[in-house]
């Protein structure tokens, strides 16, 4: 009995492992691509955008955005998944 438990304690131990490196893989690659996309955007604007908008203004939107999604997507992914998985075992309970 004991064997059990100690089993579904390391394929849960795993699991989240295995969760938290998809999601850091995951949100590093949007990362990028977004702050690629971004530059590309900023470099083509036409100078009459870099002499209405000051360069710090520019340059706190440009990090603030990338803020946003490096703290948040990994976490709105990860409820997201808990909460589904959550739903199909409600479910799958319900119906068993």
């Amino acid at each position: 009995n004991v064997l059990i438990y100690f089993f579904i304690s390391v394929s849960t131990s795993l699991s989240n492992c295995v969760q938290a490196i998809l999601l850091t893989v995951c949100a590093l690659a949007a990362s990028q691509t977004i702050h690629k996309e971004m530059l590309q955007k900023i470099l083509a604007a036409p100078m009459s955008f870099f002499d209405s908008s000051p360069t710090g203004r520019v340059l706190n939107r440009f990090l603030q955005d990338l803020q946003n999604i490096d703290n948040f997507v990994p976490n709105t992914i990860s409820d997201q998944i808990m909460k589904t998985l959550n739903i199909v075992t409600q479910l799958s309970l319900i119906y068993i």
